[in-house]
């Protein structure tokens, strides 16, 4: 049923598309902003260390803030028949350990997706309730990796002060959506969130994309031989919005993984700005960079009014 509901409302969103605006307010704009030196956050920055270009136009940062906002996480994670046995196990650790992280304001959601999508849970400070919704991941089917993100991206938080974080889990390429690659990433340039990808890239994620001859994951060489070639889906999806592409090895990996990504999203910072000399609506690009600090700058990359 939620996937008839996303596809519904992508053809809406195209026949007239909305002008989301940001949460903090009618004028105010809040900008998630992850800054490292290497793999390490970098803390303890002041808005007079950072340049906000809307537009191209310079802005004049009236906030920043790093920890006191409340978090909304969505959990959106692949449960096709690849990912049944050991995998599902280890991924059901991983976000258990994620939720265990969550602090007494904050919120989460979980949807699965295989074919089909699944609301886990919806939206809840009952943390444990989200947890114990875990158990019932069960793995079978094809993989709607795209319908799934895009699912995520409509499914946000009811609660006006949150900060987005969406975690999509898959391992391996899309086999079974019915929107296209490039609406998904549209989609994800226009709304708040920060979204996150996991990529379990083993061998299993190589066997399940081999079935993919004509699909975004294969390509033919020369002699028309089938040659598997990583998506850039999940990488291209958190790079509109901010966030970074998580590439795990084997799924022992995966508790580190989900547990590092909600400690990273507690390091971001978010600075608030009322925009001054540019357009009120339409898309806005945005540039944010360090004025004299050393580190590198991850942000969306803009924004509609």
């Amino acid at each position: 049923m939620i996937r008839l509901v996303a596809c519904l409302a992508f053809a809406t969103a195209f026949s007239a598309p909305p002008l989301q605006r940001f949460r903090s307010g009618v004028e105010a704009v809040r900008v998630d902003v992850l800054v490292t030196d290497g793999n390490r956050p970098v803390v303890g920055l002041a808005a007079q260390d950072f340049e906000v270009r809307d537009a191209g136009v310079i802005q004049t940062i009236e906030s920043i803030t790093l920890t006191d906002v409340p978090i909304s996480m969505m959990l959106a994670l692949d449960t096709s028949a690849s990912v049944a046995g050991s995998t599902l196990e280890r991924l059901k650790g991983g976000v258990i350990s994620a939720l265990a992280m969550l602090q007494a304001q904050d919120r989460a959601a979980l949807i699965t997706f295989s074919s089909d999508l699944r609301v886990g849970h919806d939206w809840s400070a009952d943390i444990p309730s989200v947890t114990r919704a875990v158990a019932d991941f069960r793995g079978a089917g094809g993989t709607a990796l795209w319908d799934a993100t895009f699912t995520a991206l409509i499914m946000g938080d009811p609660s006006p002060t949150v900060r987005r974080l969406i975690v999509v889990f898959s391992d391996g390429d899309d086999t079974a959506s019915w929107l296209p690659r490039q609406a998904v990433i549209e989609k994800a340039k226009r709304t708040d969130a920060v979204l996150y990808g996991v990529s379990l890239r083993g061998m299993a994620a190589q066997n399940h994309g081999a079935t993919l001859m004509g699909r975004s994951g294969i390509e033919l060489s020369g002699n028309e031989a089938p040659l598997w070639l990583e998506s850039r889906f999940l990488a291209d999806v958190a790079d509109a919005t901010g966030g970074t592409e998580h590439i795990v090895g084997t799924s022992q990996g995966l508790q580190n993984t989900f547990e590092k990504i909600v400690t990273e999203f507690r390091t971001r910072y978010v600075l608030t700005y009322m925009p001054r000399g540019v357009e009120t609506a339409g898309w806005h690009p945005l540039d944010v960079k360090l004025k004299s600090k050393r580190g590198t700058v991850r942000a969306r990359r803009g924004y509609s009014r």
